[in-house]
């Protein structure tokens, strides 16, 4: 009991000095500049295949042991402003070359369960991809993690900027434990990481530091306004579901574009009081829910919910920023959409439309739902990767 005391009070210190250096940093120049990192986990290929299994993955092909590690690095907030980030970086235990793979993920409100700071499936993740033999790393976006600030959710933009200086940032990462890498970039993203790994992707093929190869994204919603919201409203989206995805994507936006003056021009009381806290980046799941209505005409006045289906002004800017990403780039590297005929999150219509804009591929993941989609697609684009160097 005593050792086991011993690491739990070794890990608070270690975190608060992440977080004393990330508040002394802010005003620092920015640009993916790490600011400090810490050796966070390690495991054999035995052991990583066992814990994979363990957190729900299809098999991969492990090969590697890996060493994972949490890093600060600096970067910009949704208005531009200076501010500290943290993510995951792992390292398969090889000598040879490797190339870089930035994952990024899914939907997330609460800062503490982001893959620096949680046993999750989203730090599995990133061990499975460098157990495959890449360098691999995660950004917890902004807000999450030992990130500062408030969740930036659903902003394309701020999210790929953020992660190319996380890959900066992994780069220093990776000379400093000895690693090194032989400068290709791969993409996976799943859900709200499927939506940016397409700007993401655009962002890196005119990125003069790195040689984007692949991008693979999992069960994106990457036609909000065609796709996704109307499903939001007309039942082929899980209400439960529904309700925080808009009561997360409203509040951010809102901070972003500012979308009301007040929460009740956009919330049905009472939520209207509470909602907005509810998405801070403090609360856990089970709070967020038990928190918010079954369905979204209860979250949302009428006039807010015609506002987000026929959007004008600061509506039409979000949407604007936001949505028919995979219009807007004509990719030069493979690009796979995976996607699970079952997912009442993210209708599987988002990748279709995705793939009539891109003509990427699309890889019907079989009869699974969104987070049935990620267990088993994740571990075919990391198996894709590795095959292509």
């Amino acid at each position: 009991m005593r050792k086991r005391a011993l690491v739990a009070t070794t890990a608070v210190v270690l975190t608060a000095a992440l977080t004393s250096c990330a508040q002394e940093s802010v005003a620092a120049p920015v640009g993916g500049e790490l600011v400090a990192f810490e050796p966070l986990v390690s495991m054999d290929a035995a052991g990583l295949t066992a814990h994979l299994a363990q957190q729900g993955f299809a098999p991969a092909d492990i090969r590697y042991g890996v060493d994972a590690y949490r890093y600060l690095y600096r970067t910009t907030d949704f208005a531009g402003e200076p501010t500290v980030a943290s993510g995951v970086a792992a390292f398969p235990r090889s000598d040879e070359e490797l190339p870089l793979t930035v994952y990024l993920h899914g939907t997330n409100p609460s800062r503490s369960t982001a893959a620096s700071l949680a046993d999750s499936p989203d730090r599995a993740a990133v061990l499975l991809f460098a157990g495959t033999g890449q360098a691999a790393t995660a950004p917890d976006y902004a807000g999450l993690g030992l990130s500062l600030g408030q969740p930036e959710y659903m902003l394309a933009e701020p999210t790929a900027k953020s992660s190319l200086d996380s890959l900066r940032a992994t780069r220093e990462v990776a000379e400093r434990a000895g690693k090194e890498l032989d400068g290709g970039v791969n993409v996976a993203g799943f859900s709200q990481g499927a939506h940016a790994s397409v700007l993401l992707g655009k962002a890196l093929q005119d990125d003069p530091e790195s040689e984007l190869r692949a991008v693979g994204a999992v069960a994106g919603p990457h036609d909000i306004a065609g796709t996704e919201l109307p499903g939001v409203l007309d039942g082929r989206v899980d209400p439960r579901s529904a309700v925080l995805y808009l009561g997360y994507v409203v509040t951010s936006w809102n901070r972003a574009y500012h979308l009301y003056d007040s929460p009740s021009e956009a919330f049905q009381a009472p939520y209207d009081q509470t909602v907005e806290a509810l998405f801070d980046g403090t609360h856990s799941y089970p709070e967020i829910l038990q928190g918010l209505p079954a369905t979204p005409q209860e979250l949302l006045r009428p006039e807010m919910l015609q506002k987000l289906l026929h959007p004008t002004g600061k509506f039409a800017e979000a949407f604007g920023a936001n949505d028919g990403l995979c219009a807007r780039w004509a990719p030069e590297v493979p690009v796979r959409l995976y996607h699970g005929t079952e997912d009442v999150d993210v209708p599987f219509a988002n990748s279709e439309r995705c793939q009539e804009a891109l003509g990427a591929e699309l890889v019907n993941a079989g009869p699974l739902d969104h987070n049935g989609t990620a267990f088993a697609a994740i571990p075919q684009v990391a198996d894709w990767f590795a095959t292509r160097g």
